[in-house]
């Protein structure tokens, strides 16, 4: 990414929600995401299927933590990801 903001190359790929800042600031362009579905907070952007092409390139995410993490800890986060879950949207603030 950082070749693509100097201007070295055209194009590449990235995790579409980790760049958002840059699209908010209009510094890059997402001109599809490679996924089967679109992504909900980013309903404007065609899916590369949707623009004729049959790829998909969807990775898997998890979330991790280190090794002493309390109870009260792992249950607030849980419940974070519930009441993400619920309004189908990124929770900011925490």
């Amino acid at each position: 990414m950082i070749s693509l903001l100097g201007g070295r190359v055209d194009l590449c790929t990235e995790n579409p929600m980790e760049i958002i800042p840059h699209v908010r600031a209009k510094k890059l362009r997402i001109i599809a995401i490679a996924v089967r579905k679109g992504i909900l907070a980013l309903s404007d952007v065609p899916t590369v299927k949707e623009q004729g092409f049959d790829v998909d390139m969807s990775s898997g995410r998890g979330f991790l933590a280190f090794k002493g993490i309390s109870s009260k800890a792992i249950s607030y986060w849980e419940s974070i990801f519930k009441k993400s879950l619920r309004k189908r949207r990124p929770i900011r603030n925490f």
